[in-house]
């Protein structure tokens, strides 16, 4: 009998054997098992995302107060109270802009507990480790040309300034005429001695130690010659070690990283590999082995990156417990939006979330690693100032 022909309009397929099949199968799991490969080896695993849960939102500015913006914070080590520092924002009146706020919470029911103002910006605040004194850095620099005033840029020069907590009790008190602008202070780790990292317009930094309780000049740290003839840039940063003995300090322009013994003075060394043009901010990893400096880690004994990239962007802080950097940043190009940055550093995961018409200046984590607050300012509907927002990192999700 003669195969039928097909009919009009439709398609002779050749007949598939079992045997073809079974080929036709295996390529198709060689060719998803390639993929498989490819991808693993060209594709990094995606990172983890965490997302924090805003828990409460302060804020710090009064009907009676002038415009302000937070500036810096610190969480006290001992209970539950959180210290901001705030600089003022021009609002046309002479002088307002140059003011400040040291204003104390019980975050934990947002609840006001002290203020002092201050004739400059709150730069920098530090609790001693026992909780029992805070230090205040003040000093206003102005960037641009002021309206009412014969010069076009300026330093306004700051104090330093010691207080009892709780209670707020003013221990002592000085003006840095000769140092210029207060931009850092921390407590040694017995809370006896007062670090201080000071400078300005035109004027040379200088990295010095105070006595706590009566704000006494004991020594100023010496830059050193990192080749003969040429000394290290000016102090922009340092940070303490965590086993108290050491100072790392750095230049305003990453090029240079220097260690001094922290009480005596005395230099130690300078990397000879320092992490290049990496930025001016210096932080130890809780344990003590490695400097945050830029984007990566570095080994605080050889100078060499001992991780991979992480946030970037400052101001920034790194959890009490070595496992989560945060940053804060603006959207280049505006000031309506801000973002903030976080990784978790054994995973290297980075959440970017972006928060609109606020601007943040500062992040802290609290002793326990629970808790993150970021302060700036933002304007909303029925709002215009500074303010905190804290997250419980215990709520974040994976």
């Amino acid at each position: 009998m003669e195969p039928q022909s097909p009919a009009a309009g439709q398609r002779r397929f050749p007949s598939v054997t079992k045997a073809d099949r079974v080929v036709v199968q295996i390529g198709v799991v060689l060719g998803v098992l390639a993929s498989a490969v490819i991808l693993a080896a060209g594709c990094p695993p995606s990172p983890k995302q965490r997302t924090p849960v805003p828990e409460r939102v302060i804020r710090l500015q009064k009907e009676n107060e002038v415009n302000f913006e937070g500036a810096c914070l610190a969480f006290s080590p001992t209970d539950s109270h959180l210290a901001v520092g705030t600089k003022g924002i021009s609002s046309g009146k002479v002088g307002e802009s140059w003011q400040g706020y040291l204003k104390v919470f019980d975050w934990s029911q947002s609840k006001e507990l002290a203020c002092i103002v201050f004739d400059r910006h709150v730069n920098s605040i530090a609790y001693s480790k026992d909780g029992k004194r805070l230090a205040v850095g003040t000093g206003a620099q102005m960037d641009r040309p002021i309206p009412w005033g014969h010069d076009a840029y300026q330093n306004k020069p700051g104090e330093l300034a010691v207080f009892e907590m709780p209670g707020s009790r003013e221990i002592a008190r000085i003006r840095l005429e000769q140092r210029g602008i207060c931009t850092k202070v921390a407590f040694t780790p017995d809370g006896r001695h007062l670090v201080a990292l000071c400078g300005g317009i035109k004027q040379p930094g200088e990295l010095s130690l105070f006595e706590t309780n009566s704000l006494k000049h004991i020594l100023s740290y010496e830059r050193p010659a990192y080749r003969e003839g040429e000394k290290v840039g000016q102090p922009a940063d340092f940070a303490e070690s965590p086993d108290g003995k050491h100072l790392a300090v750095c230049d305003a322009t990453g090029w240079k990283l220097w260690f001094y013994e922290l009480v005596t003075g005395k230099y130690e060394r300078t990397l000879p590999d320092a992490p290049a043009g990496r930025g001016a901010d210096v932080d130890y990893a809780p344990d003590g082995k490695s400097l945050w400096i830029g984007p990566q880690f570095w080994d605080v004994e050889t100078g060499k990156p001992v991780s991979g990239a992480y946030v970037s962007t400052e101001p920034r802080a790194i959890s009490p417990d070595g496992k989560s950097l945060v940053s804060v940043s603006h959207e280049v190009g505006s000031a309506r939006y801000a973002w903030i940055h976080l990784s978790d550093t054994p995973s290297q995961g980075v959440l970017n979330w972006k928060l609109s018409r606020h601007r943040f200046s500062a992040a802290a984590f609290s002793p326990d690693s629970k808790w993150l607050a970021v302060t700036g300012s933002a304007t909303t509907a029925d709002y215009q100032g500074g303010l905190i927002i804290l997250w419980d990192m215990s709520k974040t999700v994976p």
